[in-house]
């Protein structure tokens, strides 16, 4: 029994997920190994084999109870062993689409595991511009300890009007490693985030997956939040399946001609629309904490630009008809002149009466949830 307990210690997740085997040896491995470990039932005390459950029939009614006990624990490891599994293949799956990539719609093409930057000007490097907690995103979000918040550099999309155009455009910040984005994770949970906010995220989505598998094997328990500009693909998105939490995507624009003049992008409407209905599918509607603080779930951003009205309705229209008339919205009025803007010469900052039209188109639809900023 000391040796096999010696054995399990030396050969834990830690040191399997560290060896560089394939899915299938992972699983073998780990599978004999936990059936090695000796574990005592909590109203018997008798040890058994972790696996033994799975042919445990008993033969004396006084051992049901017994046998309940312990199967509440071998579905519990099981499930954590299944997601495991997954979670890995998925990962190495994510990677694998950089070799010709097409992490995001755009699908330049190019290698980028051989340090090729993309459309999105980053290649198998991470690079963050700060991390931060962060008080300023919507209620559920920030909530009263603030939103564990990590901004990436650079951007799949081109938006002329970007506020964020250093980090999104110019791509400050500093790079790091995958580990230690794990650790700025587990960092920020320590300060009592509510969340890890992870803002433009597509581009490093398979950093991303592994750094939040390596976060949860250290520790991490709060919920994860994918801050994107819904421009995403979908193939993408179901390998990060049961990493992400919470999703907030933009919904930019209601046609592909909107979309092209003020980010470079000629098919965003109907990737955007795929890429929410699977957000959707994953995460549900929002759902929140006793104290008002999300958990889980879908809110979508909108930013209503100048002189583009029927743009918003269009936004609007989709979320109504093709999502739920539950599903929580942000409306934002924030926009101001910036980056490139004079470009296409959009005014300076938004007329208060187009953002009541908004508004008053979102009412109309019955779109009652969500929150509005001040005008």
């Amino acid at each position: 029994q000391r040796q096999r307990q010696r054995l399990f210690a030396s050969c834990n997740r830690r040191a399997i997920n560290s060896a560089y085997l394939s899915p299938a040896v992972c699983r073998f491995v780990f599978v004999v190994l936990r059936s090695l470990r000796i574990k005592l039932c909590a109203i018997c005390e008798k040890p058994l084999p972790f696996l033994s459950l799975l042919f445990c029939i008993p033969r004396e009614r006084s051992h049901c109870r017994f046998c309940r006990c312990c199967f509440a624990s071998l579905a519990k490891e099981a499930a954590a062993l299944v997601f495991y599994m997954n979670t890995q293949q998925n990962i190495n799956k994510l990677f694998s689409m950089m070799d010709s990539c097409n992490l995001c719609p755009r699908a330049c093409g190019v290698n980028r595991n051989k340090s090729v930057k993309g459309f999105c000007k980053t290649a198998d490097e991470i690079f963050i511009a700060s991390h931060t907690v962060h008080n300023g995103e919507e209620p559920p979000i920030s909530g009263m300890r603030g939103s564990g918040t990590i901004f990436f550099s650079n951007c799949s999309l081109n938006c002329v009007f970007c506020q964020n155009y250093p980090i999104s455009q110019f791509g400050n910040g500093r790079k790091i490693s995958v580990n230690d984005l794990a650790d700025i994770m587990l960092e920020l949970q320590d300060k009592g985030v509510h969340n890890i906010n992870l803002v433009t995220p597509t581009h490093y989505s398979a950093h991303i997956a592994k750094a939040i598998y390596i976060a949860k094997q250290k520790g991490l328990k709060i919920p994860t939040l994918y801050n994107s500009s819904g421009y995403e693909s979908v193939e993408a998105l179901r390998l990060l399946e049961g990493l992400i939490d919470i999703y907030m995507p933009d919904i930019k624009y209601g046609d592909d001609e909107t979309a092209f003049r003020y980010s470079n992008v000629k098919n965003y409407v109907k990737t955007n629309q795929a890429a929410l209905k699977e957000m959707k599918r994953q995460a549900g509607g929002l759902s929140f904490d006793s104290d008002g603080t999300a958990k889980k779930g879908l809110l979508i951003r909108h930013l209503v630009l100048p002189n583009e009205i029927e743009n918003s309705k269009s936004c609007l229209d989709f979320i109504a008809k093709e999502l739920s008339k539950d599903t929580y919205i942000s409306i934002m009025s924030q926009y101001h002149k910036a980056y490139k803007s004079d470009d296409l010469k959009m005014p300076q900052k938004l007329d208060g009466g187009q953002y009541r039209q908004v508004l008053d188109y979102m009412d109309s639809l019955g779109l009652e949830n969500g929150w509005r900023q001040e005008e």
